[in-house]
């Protein structure tokens, strides 16, 4: 055995039984293990960080599918058609808990476990998520913002939502979703027109066919009509409606359609709605760009070699 000492480090040379030569070396180099230990240390950080962010994303997501699930199992709903999916905020939110979750679990175990693997298929999950809320929010600009496609684009929510029309009296929570959003947002009706409230006509119950044997023959929801402060709600207050012109009824009821509704409330608040989406959407860059640096750091230390100046 032999040892050779050099200014940057000191090498053993050992000589085995078989004659081969095998050579161990430490280093010494002060510059070379400062920068190994805030190597160390960011490795650890960025851990705990991964960890914290994804077993909070596991707790969150873990209760809203408790949460919807629930709801489902409470009113034993039988999805038929497609737009049920799209229509019922707890399916919705029962597969996007899901996904969540399964995301977090990815995080999580490719984080604790070391495993660039299981945190590659994370954040590249992760990135397809981010991918697919940036195209639904250039859709909803491109839907309530640029007036030239308005027109162009606004047939297809239209037809689809009519079919919620249709479902009103039939589904419970899809009754209490289109109350809601037409005392939310000012409106009567599906279109993008002052005359939203004449789409109520596609309902079986509020169609003004003289055939129409229902007491609601013309009527509309009371979640349309205009009531003040103090105001005594009549449950009666959006009937005899549909067969009328405008200028006779928007004074009992708001008479724009939904879509132009929510098109006047996006224009009000949309320097509000691009900072929360930038805020929504900056955290989710900022961890796939964390899970990337970390699965980096992985493979570095499991290569052995020396940890890069910059990352």
């Amino acid at each position: 055995m032999a040892t050779i000492v050099d200014s940057n480090s000191i090498t053993t040379v050992v000589e085995n039984n078989s004659g081969a030569v095998r050579k161990s070396s430490s280093r010494l180099d002060p510059k070379y293990e400062e920068k190994k230990r805030k190597y160390k240390y960011r490795t650890k950080v960025l851990k705990y960080i991964l960890f914290a962010l994804n077993l909070f994303s596991w707790v969150v997501a873990v209760i809203a599918i408790v949460i919807s699930y629930y709801i489902l199992l409470g009113t034993k709903k039988v999805v038929t058609e497609a737009i049920e999916f799209i229509l019922d905020p707890a399916i919705v939110l029962f597969i996007v808990a899901s996904i969540t979750f399964l995301m977090a679990v990815f995080g999580c175990i490719g984080t604790i476990k070391g495993n660039r693997y299981l945190l590659r298929v994370f954040y590249i999950m992760l990135g397809f998520m981010i991918i697919i809320e940036l195209i639904f929010g250039v859709l909803i600009w491109l839907l309530f913002s640029a007036p030239v496609s308005t027109e162009k684009f606004m047939d297809v929510p239209r037809q689809r939502l009519t079919l919620a029309l249709h479902k009103y009296k039939d589904d419970r929570k899809l009754k209490a979703w289109i109350d809601s959003i037409q005392t939310e947002f000012k409106c009567c009706g599906i279109s993008h027109s002052e005359y939203g409230y004449r789409d109520w006509q596609a309902n079986i119950y509020f169609n003004c066919s003289r055939f129409n044997p229902s007491s609601e023959r013309c009527a509309v929801p009371m979640s349309c009509c205009i009531f003040k402060y103090g105001d005594l709600r009549n449950e009666m207050c959006g009937f005899d409606i549909t067969d009328k012109e405008r200028h006779a009824v928007n004074h009992r009821i708001y008479t724009q359609g939904c879509l132009k509704g929510f098109r006047n409330w996006f224009h009000k608040n949309e320097i509000l709605i691009t900072i929360l989406a930038a805020l929504f959407i900056a955290p989710q860059i900022a961890i796939v760009l964390l899970a990337r640096t970390q699965v980096k750091f992985m493979r570095y230390k499991k290569a052995a070699v020396k940890p890069p100046t910059q990352l």
